[in-house]
């Protein structure tokens, strides 16, 4: 099978940063150093929400463009385009739930929807020129008191649930209200909204929800916290809907449907697509993949049974899109870039090695989706627990365009 590799051809990228919000410089950490910071004050509030204009306008071919997350520069937000990530910003060190960083991704037909760690919404989909227009929809000023618990689809709209992170730091700001914020078509901003099945337990009585995700059976579960002294309190729920009122479940429920599906329970070519790459995998490592959909209202992990009695595991990410009458697509890919795509068109299947652009060493892709024939994938500079460097890759690629 020949090898897919994406060349390089030339490239244009229009930026239109229109967007200015007050956000708070992080402390640097040992061994790196933040960049100077212009002193932006905060817009005042009116109250009203404005229809978002694009941050970008993107025509690109298959030559990489970088974009990375940070705070305002000449009181401009960003993400930034920079030449790569290792020419990125020299963002210091910070636990990944206090990092700027595309925290999930969902798919909606001609839309991808990011959601991005103490900032907001960012949205890609097509231009009325062909190209990707990207859409900030933010309130900074909010969302960086929170970390993004939990990215979903909740009655068609791209949700976040944000909730106060202690594992790392104590929290010092109050439990936000509310916590269920979605991406409000025509605003610039969050638009926060009220979830039915989270009015189980009294959130007056300082309950938050702090963990949430869909089983494989499609049963929502999350986890209520009452942070008390000495210990905290747990509270655990499900619900099929999440419009309707939860019921009291078990913390070993709630830990079983983080379990993996069986690839044999894929569609077919996506199927095809994870025993291929479960392939490139070292010996004694076991691959779980995370695939978006606009099938999906949240991830569906992937995984085969040996998953479960392996210390060395490695997450992949992916998207699964069956677009009707021209075809499904599917990709997966592992941190370094390297993974396949397929293709199925009239009963055919076409799956064949895809490598994304290189990164620097100690940088990983966390997820990726697509736009049109244009692929975006989510990277990170790590270390351990923490996270530098955070942006965007955005790509035509090769072998997605649908015909």
């Amino acid at each position: 099978m020949n090898r897919l590799v994406l060349p390089p051809i030339a490239v244009s990228a229009a930026l239109l940063l229109l967007f200015s919000c007050s956000e708070k410089e992080p402390a640097p950490s040992p061994g790196k150093t933040a960049p100077d910071a212009p002193a932006v004050s905060a817009p005042p509030d009116t109250g009203t929400a404005r229809s978002p204009l694009p941050a970008a306008i993107i025509k690109s071919g298959n030559n990489p463009l970088w974009f990375e997350f940070g705070p305002p520069r000449d009181g401009v937000s960003g993400p930034f385009l920079v030449p790569s990530p290792a020419e990125a910003a020299l963002t210091p060190y910070e636990p990944w739930p206090l990092s700027r960083l595309v925290a999930g991704m969902v798919m909606q037909r001609d839309r991808l929807v990011m959601g991005i760690n103490r900032e907001g919404f960012l949205v890609a989909e097509v231009w009325k020129d062909g190209g990707i227009a990207l859409y900030r929809v933010t309130d900074t000023a909010y969302w960086d008191n929170y970390t993004i618990g939990s990215f979903f689809v909740f009655q068609d709209e791209p949700a976040a649930l944000l909730y106060r992170n202690d594992f790392f730091t104590e929290p010092t700001a109050p439990p936000p209200a509310p916590q269920v914020f979605v991406q409000g078509k025509g605003s610039d901003r969050p638009v926060g909204i009220q979830i039915p099945a989270f009015e189980s337990f009294p959130a007056a009585a300082g309950w938050e929800v702090d963990a949430l995700r869909q089983g494989g059976d499609r049963h929502w579960y999350y986890r209520s916290i009452q942070r008390t002294e000495p210990e905290a309190q747990y509270a655990y729920f499900s619900v099929r809907d999440l419009s309707h009122a939860g019921a009291v479940s078990s913390v070993s429920r709630f830990r079983d449907s983080a379990l993996p599906l069986s690839p044999d329970t894929a569609p077919a070519l996506l199927r095809q697509v994870l025993e291929k790459a479960a392939g490139l995998s070292r010996v004694n490592q076991a691959p779980i993949a995370g695939i978006i959909s606009p099938e999906y209202a949240y991830p569906r992990y992937f995984a085969g049974e040996n998953a479960l009695t392996m210390n060395d595991l490695i997450e992949l990410s992916g998207y699964y899109h069956d677009n009707g009458d021209t075809g499904a697509r599917a990709l997966v890919i592992y941190p370094d870039g390297k993974g396949f795509f397929g293709e199925s068109r009239g009963g055919a299947f076409n799956v064949e090695a895809l490598n994304l652009p290189l990164l620097p060493e100690g940088f990983v892709y966390t997820r990726i989706g697509t736009v049109s024939d244009t692929i975006i994938a989510a990277w990170e500079e790590q270390h351990d627990l923490t996270v530098g460097a955070a942006g965007l890759m955005i790509l035509r690629g090769a072998g997605t365009e649908e015909k």
